[in-house]
């Protein structure tokens, strides 16, 4: 729907209107953040959605804010580059300071729901735009540095102290679980059994799949996170490889278009 309705929109159009729209964005997140469990109720542990009682509706405000963000670091991208357009280190990090914090913003209130996905993903994002932007690669590549740094050293933590590694890092013991799930496969918790049914539902599949209808194999919330499942059940391996490689195609589209801009 929003793609429909950009294309009745300028790009000076969004430039100038990018700022309010991540204002908007940023305010409808902090509303969700205080708002009453009659409108936003928790689900699975985290207040994500708006759900007013009596409605057929839920609507996750993450999603729009993801919005929100393109489109202002794009702005302000942009009129960086018209007024630094001999860029230097010192401008190059002034450009990197305003991409993070503009990132963290809404970040900020998005990790309270708890959402740790979708935290990542406006992660992504960010990263993607500092890519794109043309900042030097000495700073580009000091971040991947400390940032595999970090990552790996928290990695290091979860899977060689896992019971300590819940106070020192912060992190709930699901999220533990995830990890230890993910180079362990066999490691056993109370977290096991969507993961497990996951991979017995993929795997059914087979080659070809069982095409489309009612899931085989049940796994609580199969539309969510594990929606690739039902497309290797559905599809088999030529249908979920076939997703993937549409997936590299339009990664790649996107990222010769944006290095062309």
């Amino acid at each position: 729907m929003f793609i429909v309705l950009i294309q009745f929109f300028d790009l000076d159009q969004l430039k100038r209107a990018s700022l309010y729209i991540y204002i908007a964005s940023v305010i409808v997140l902090i509303i969700l953040f205080i708002s009453p469990a009659s409108i936003a109720e928790a689900k699975n542990g985290a207040k994500s959605w708006f759900n007013p009682k009596g409605l057929p509706l839920s609507i996750q405000p993450s999603e729009f804010a993801k919005i929100g963000l393109i489109l202002y670091l794009s702005t302000i991208i942009s009129n960086h580059k018209e007024k630094f357009v001999d860029s230097t280190i010192k401008s190059d990090i002034l450009l990197l300071t305003k991409i993070i914090v503009i990132t963290l913003i809404p970040i900020a209130f998005i990790a309270q729901e708890p959402d740790f996905g979708s935290s990542m993903v406006y992660v992504f994002i960010a990263g993607m735009f500092v890519f794109l932007s043309g900042i030097n690669w000495k700073i580009i590549g000091t971040l991947v540095v400390g940032g595999v740094t970090v990552i790996g050293g928290a990695l290091w933590i979860i899977i060689s102290f896992p019971d300590m590694s819940q106070h020192v890092l912060g992190l709930d013991q699901y999220q533990i679980d995830r990890v230890l799930n993910w180079f362990d496969p066999d490691h056993q918790s109370s977290d096991t059994f969507q993961f497990d049914r996951s991979l017995m539902a993929l795997g059914s599949g087979q080659l070809f799949g069982k095409g489309l209808g009612p899931s085989e194999v049940y796994y609580p919330e199969a539309h969510s996170d594990f929606i690739y499942s039902m497309i290797g059940e559905s599809f088999g391996f030529v249908g979920s490889a076939l997703v993937v490689f549409l997936y590299f195609i339009l990664l790649y589209r996107l990222l010769t278009h944006g290095k062309k801009l």
